[in-house]
């Protein structure tokens, strides 16, 4: 989400608006199981795009291709993020995801005021720090 206050990636919240360019996407994108289910098992712990795969495939064969798209779609709406990049053998990164664990929808006249207010702010860092400790 481009104009999506940076702050709310460091407490896991992610704020559309009714009107919002990614509204739609991400509306499809809890309608398909492969999607939300990428998202589910990113909000629990940091995992690369292999492991997450193997997790959706039931440990059997994991479809990378398909587990890419749908990492790209959860980026581009902000749902996923990258945490951390591992540096693998000769000069291989790898990618770990988290999901943000707070989708809210609101009034488009909203936005900006939720966005930039302090309280809702602290309330949802401190909601995903206690949570992210257990």
């Amino acid at each position: 989400m481009s104009d999506e206050n940076p702050d709310n990636q460091e407490n896991g919240l992610v704020i559309f608006s009714i009107d919002d360019e990614n509204i739609e996407e991400l509306g499809k994108i809890l309608s398909i199981k492969y999607s939300l289910d990428f998202y589910s098992i990113t909000l629990d712990t940091e995992l690369n795009l292999k492991e997450i795969a193997k997790k959706i495939a039931n440990d059997e064969n994991p479809r990378l291709p398909n587990a890419t798209h749908h990492k790209d779609r959860l980026l581009k709406v902000g749902l996923i993020k990258k945490k951390k990049k591992l540096q693998r053998k000769k000069g291989h990164i790898l990618n770990y995801y988290k999901g943000n664990p707070f989708i809210l929808i609101v009034p488009s006249k909203y936005k900006k005021d939720i966005e930039k207010s302090k309280e809702l702010n602290k309330f949802f860092i401190d909601l995903f720090r206690s949570h992210e400790d257990n």
